[in-house]
């Protein structure tokens, strides 16, 4: 094809060279005209002359396209040359292919990739060996590329000369102006230390899940082997307290159940934080009350704060909703945490827990803000304090032990729950703070205003921390609080304020007080308290002198973290709120509060010393306990008894708690109904959900807390609410 282009051209440029030059040779004569007409009287002649003038034009302008063709065959020479040097200078091997699969072309990288050359494979069928076991894409067969304009892209591995190696192909097919394939031109490059890292990464990551199972599996079983002989300890512990014991016994018993409660924080700290490394954070959705988990958690840590001398508060702004959604185990460890080394680092003056919105309707963001008067936080310790195994005192001589593990958990606990974690620390104490975002459940309720007349209330108390929670409280329930430090304060206030009225009058006992600084009976004296009430502000401890608190002139009593419903109720109704909070909790859940009734219980515990402790426990609180110790006699038992309810260890021989939990819910009647209550050391998310699918209704994880069981197995047992609500949903 392109000679016949070049003799084209050759003809042309000889013809229209001829029809240029050879007028131009004649004419450029002087006498070319005479010449010329001269043979016009002699046809012939002048035919003669007219031939050899063309023929001569004819030569010279065939001999001007030869030079021509030769010029431009030299250049597009040239040109294929740099062109075949720029693909052979690339390294990736470059083959065509016509429409049959024959080979039109290959490039040098080719032919050295393979062993092959280029006159061997052109007009052949040649392709390289695949490797047909390894993982492909299409197998040198250009699938694709005879229906698709564009590329098709796929990875093979092929064998060179060398070894095997892997290569990336781009098949582009080529086609003439009707869309007819022509040729298929196929790219490749080398990718084999891709592949190579590719494999290395996908082998780590393999190793690297197998190592996070084998890390769970051994989580799980230490959380069973440590907890179970930390249940013995504890529990006995405890058994060993409640019985007579000298001075010097019950400081040793105190001590090894201290240590073991110490342990067991820090095994749950530990355990905790490899479940998140792990990536095995989950959060739930359960709808609660936020007020209740805010105020159970300083209820829990005030005996720990009360015993240092230190305050402890919590206080929820109006707009709070009352219920929310969320996961509330979760939310309640990060307080929990931030709370407990808030008590831990102050040794005088309070901890407050401050709750508040800062956003959106719903879902609503709120903001947590646990201040403490305590040591603070230096600053060259800020950047670091919420990474793991961090403190802010890290020298060797701290004077507070721990982990380092709780903040570092509640950071990414935070985070899980689209929030943010931080501290402000200053002057006499420190601000940890965090936000989470929550479903708005139930909105906030508006407080009633109460009468003019009884909308003011006292507030006294030595603490700046009680004082200011208590004030907050009375202010969030739509009263008026006018604090005063001491009562000999108040006394002098009320002297020039004859006028006043208060409806209230709020006493905060100082801790290790033991009457109040002026009798309380002194402010009958005084008109604007003469008819108002009075209430003593008390810590759990103090109880035990609440008869002579009340001969003494008191009305009524709120304990120490003041509830804001109780505190409400006590504004709002007077009396006791504590009883008035039950009576209201029983008729709302549909049952008048009783005396708890003995129960019959079996317990399936194969380790003597925990049956031994549970046992203790449970006859000490009037329950009858048969004991078994594998899952076969549980099943056994459980066919001949219509027990109340059963205590089902997990981890048994024979038959373990999960298999025989399962062959009891296959019997018929009442017996299949039994609540069963999982009683297990271990505590992992994986390890409830394996329980409740086997058939158990709640989980009770070792250690037994003495209340604990009593309070579990008569919210379950049969005749109890949950069991209740239960049998009513599956019917």
């Amino acid at each position: 094809m392109v000679v016949w282009e070049f003799a084209h051209v050759r003809i042309r440029l000889g013809i229209f060279a001829g029809l240029v030059l050879a007028p131009a040779a004649a004419w450029a004569q002087e006498d070319a005209l005479s010449v010329l007409l001269s043979y016009s009287a002699d046809p012939f002649k002048s035919i003669t002359y007219w031939l050899l003038v063309f023929t001569s034009s004819l030569a010279i302008g065939l001999a001007f396209g030869w030079w021509r063709e030769r010029q431009m065959g030299e250049e597009l020479r040239s040109q294929e040359k740099r062109l075949k040097g720029l693909v052979d200078s690339q390294g990736d091997i470059v083959v065509r292919k016509d429409a049959d699969g024959r080979i039109t072309f290959v490039n040098e990288a080719y032919c050295k990739t393979f062993g092959v050359s280029e006159e061997e494979v052109l007009g052949t069928m040649f392709h390289p060996p695949v490797d047909t076991a390894s993982d492909q894409g299409v197998v040198g067969t250009f699938a694709g590329a005879e229906t698709r304009s564009f590329r098709v892209r796929y990875e093979q591995r092929l064998q060179t000369v060398n070894d095997w190696r892997w290569f990336l192909l781009d098949d582009y097919p080529i086609r003439d102006t009707f869309g007819e394939l022509l040729e298929i031109q196929s790219v490749g490059r080398d990718i084999s230390d891709r592949k190579k890292i590719e494999l290395e990464l996908k082998s780590a990551r393999d190793l690297a899940e197998r190592a996070n199972r084998s890390k769970s599996a051994f989580l799980a079983t230490m959380s069973h082997e440590i907890r179970t002989p930390m249940n013995g300890i504890l529990g006995m512990a405890n058994l060993l307290l409640d019985t007579k014991l000298s001075d010097e016994q019950n400081t040793y018993a105190e001590a090894v159940r201290n240590s073991g409660q110490a342990l067991l924080a820090l095994i749950n700290d530990i355990l905790d934080f490899s479940k998140i490394e792990a990536g095995q954070i989950k959060l739930e959705e359960n709808t609660f009350d936020l007020r209740s988990t805010v105020e159970a958690v300083a209820e829990l840590l005030s005996p720990r704060a009360h015993e240092k001398g230190v305050q402890i508060a919590a206080i929820i702004a109006q707009d709070v909703p009352l219920e929310v959604r969320g996961d509330e185990g979760r939310l309640r460890q990060v307080i929990l945490n931030l709370v407990g080394n808030a008590v831990k680092f102050t040794e005088e003056g309070g901890v407050v827990i401050k709750v508040s919105t800062i956003g959106g309707l719903n879902p609503v963001r709120l903001r947590f803000d646990v201040i403490d008067t305590g040591v603070g936080v230096p600053d060259e310790a800020k950047a670091h304090i919420f990474d793991e195994f961090s403190q802010a005192d890290d020298s060797t001589s701290r004077k507070y032990g721990g982990t380092g593990l709780g903040l570092a958990i509640s950071k990414r606990i935070v985070t899980a729950m689209n929030g943010e974690i931080g501290l402000e620390s200053r002057e006499g104490g420190s601000v940890f703070w965090f936000t989470v975002q929550l479903d708005a459940v139930s909105p906030a309720i508006p407080k009633p205003l109460p009468p003019l007349a009884a909308s003011d209330t006292l507030v006294v108390s030595d603490s700046r921390i009680v004082g200011a929670a208590l004030a907050e409280q009375v202010e969030a329930a739509n009263y008026r609080p006018y604090t005063f430090d001491t009562l000999g304060a108040t006394l002098a206030e009320l002297e020039r304020r004859p006028g006043a009225q208060f409806s209230t009058i709020l006493y905060d006992m100082p801790l290790g007080a033991s009457e109040p600084d002026v009798p309380i009976d002194a402010l009958t004296d005084f008109p604007p308290v003469a008819e108002a009430r009075r209430i003593i502000v008390i810590v759990p401890e103090q109880r035990k002198r609440l008869e002579e608190y009340l001969a003494s002139g008191f009305d009524g009593y709120l304990i120490k973290p003041v509830r804001q419903t109780s505190l409400e109720n006590m504004l709002h109704l007077g009396g006791n709120p504590d009883a008035k909070a039950e009576d209201e909790a029983c008729a709302d859940e549909g049952y008048a509060p009783a005396e708890p009734r003995s129960l019959r219980v079996l317990l399936a515990e194969d380790n003597d010393i925990n049956a031994l402790l549970a046992t203790s426990l449970l006859k000490r609180q009037g329950h009858r306990v048969d004991h078994v110790k594998d899952g076969q006699q549980a099943i056994e038992a459980a066919i001949q008894v219509a027990y109340d309810v059963v205590l089902m260890d997990v981890h048994m021989p024979e038959v373990d708690g999960l298999a025989a939990t399962r062959e009891i819910r296959k019997l018929e009647g009442a017996n299949g109904n039994v609540p069963i209550l999982a009683l297990t050391a271990n505590v992992l998310s994986e390890d409830k959900e394996r329980c409740f699918r086997a058939g158990m209704d709640a989980f009770l994880p070792k250690p037994l807390v003495a209340e604990e069981p009593d309070a579990v197995l008569h919210e379950w047992a049969r005749g109890g609410l949950k069991h209740q609500r239960k049998i009513a949903k599956a019917s």
